[in-house]
């Protein structure tokens, strides 16, 4: 049976709740200090029986952005990016600032996020002490989950959550999430979120920790399907997580690049020091073997320093006075002469990929956004494809790439689709007999 320890984020700071018969529930004093934060979890964890199984972080509705974007006219190949993209421009932050994951349901997706910045900081210090984070995830979606919800299924129409101060409304369109509202605590916000001149007689909602004024709000409203869950907010969200932990798919998780499961080095960590122990054994005795065998090594080594003085003699015979550090210093003179005649030989000949793509960065615009999907640099040829927000856009690239010496640009081709998103191709000829000058002048 699969016992969750779930770290969750809340108004006061942090919690931790663990199940085994029953939830236990641990407050975690708030502190500005982030390894003191780590340690006083680690206690709680030890505290409560942790012995190394994977810890769930739910994160507050607070820490999570929210947008549906529309998916249908978007190619297979780099789909994802080009998801990004589109969710980028529905977000105030830049996508390289945060997490995200998709809920892909038909020609639309529901996509959520968080700052990366937020979370990063306080994960690399609990998988630095060796604790497993392997779940990152909105705290309201790890809840539903825990009432059987799945990315693409759910059997009403609505989710209206209370937890504190807060008031929580999900709704679904074909068991599809679809929308995501949050509001203070009250009947006033949910009004706004069930406004009353809409048709909501078949509108099933499901509740959790809904006071009695929200009750009447409810049929105020006209939501007269409408079921309560008996089991309590804390009970459904380790359900949730122990859910994920058996293998069932999130929701939404937040576990990608920085926030991705912890690497192997981290998992093995117990097992490495033991072998750098080992290992530091190993190679003490090693050493005390040398030493020994040094000493028989000594007349071995003043016969082979002879020997080498008279082949050097030999090749060198004008130079007159030569001990170890002198020998050593002509016989490298004499290597980089022959490395720079070999050097001289053979560059003109040689094509190099990377000065070739120094080149072509470089030449990009600096004052045009784009999104840059795929680069290929061919023996002959270089293309690049990506989206911008204009024709224009793909015309000012076009144009700085055929500064480039060396590379004949034809011009760009275009396509818009039908929500106005502008992809772009850029292809020309590379002359590879003049790439060495050509991406040197480039890049000064």
């Amino acid at each position: 049976m699969i016992e969750p320890f779930v770290l969750e984020e809340c108004p006061r700071g942090w919690r931790l709740i663990h199940q085994k018969e029953q939830v236990e529930t641990v407050d975690i004093a708030p502190t500005d200090e982030m390894d003191r934060l780590a340690q006083t979890i680690i206690m709680a964890l030890k505290t409560h029986g942790y012995n190394g199984q994977g810890l769930a972080i739910a994160l507050a509705t607070g820490q999570c952005l929210w947008a549906r974007i529309s998916i249908a006219d978007l190619p297979s190949r780099n789909r994802r990016s080009a998801m990004l993209y589109r969710f980028e421009e529905k977000i105030p932050m830049p996508a390289e600032e945060v997490a995200v994951d998709f809920i892909e349901a038909g020609d639309w997706a529901f996509g959520a996020c968080t700052r990366v910045k937020l979370v990063a900081p306080l994960v690399e210090s609990l998988r630095d002490a060796g604790i497993q984070v392997t779940l990152i995830a909105p705290s309201t979606l790890l809840v539903l989950q825990g009432l059987g919800a799945s990315a693409t299924g759910f059997a009403d129409d609505g989710f209206l959550l209370q937890q504190g101060d807060r008031t929580e409304y999900l709704a679904f369109e074909g068991g599809c999430l679809a929308a995501w509202f949050a509001c203070p605590s009250g009947a006033a916000g949910l009004r706004d979120l069930l406004p009353i001149g809409e048709d909501n007689s078949n509108r099933k909602v499901r509740t959790i920790n809904t006071t009695p004024e929200l009750i009447n709000t409810l049929d105020q409203l006209g939501v007269s399907e409408r079921s309560s869950s008996e089991e309590t907010y804390e009970q459904l969200l380790a359900r949730g997580v122990a859910d994920v932990q058996r293998g069932a798919p999130a929701m939404i998780t937040f576990n990608r690049g920085a926030l991705a499961a912890a690497p192997l080095y981290h998992q093995l960590r117990s097992v490495a020091v033991a072998a750098l122990l080992a290992g530091i054994f190993l190679i003490a005795s090693v050493s005390a073997t040398l030493a020994w065998r040094a000493r028989h090594c000594d007349l071995a080594a003043l016969a082979q320093s002879a020997e080498q003085a008279a082949e050097f003699k030999r090749l060198f015979p004008s130079v007159t006075y030569a001990d170890a550090d002198r020998q050593k210093e002509v016989v490298g003179q004499e290597l980089h002469r022959l490395r720079a005649l070999l050097q001289s030989q053979t560059s003109a000949q040689r094509g190099d990929g990377l000065t070739t793509l120094n080149a072509v960065v470089t030449a990009l615009p600096r004052d045009t956004r784009f999104a840059l999907a795929n680069l290929q640099i061919a023996p002959e040829r270089i293309s690049l494809e990506g989206q911008v927000r204009s024709f224009g856009d793909a015309e000012k690239i076009s144009h700085a790439l055929g500064g480039v010496p060396g590379l004949a640009i034809d011009p760009p081709r275009t396509d818009q689709s039908q929500d106005g998103t502008i992809s772009f191709s850029v292809s020309g000829a590379l002359h590879q007999e003049n790439t060495g000058t050509e991406t040197a002048h480039a890049s000064r």
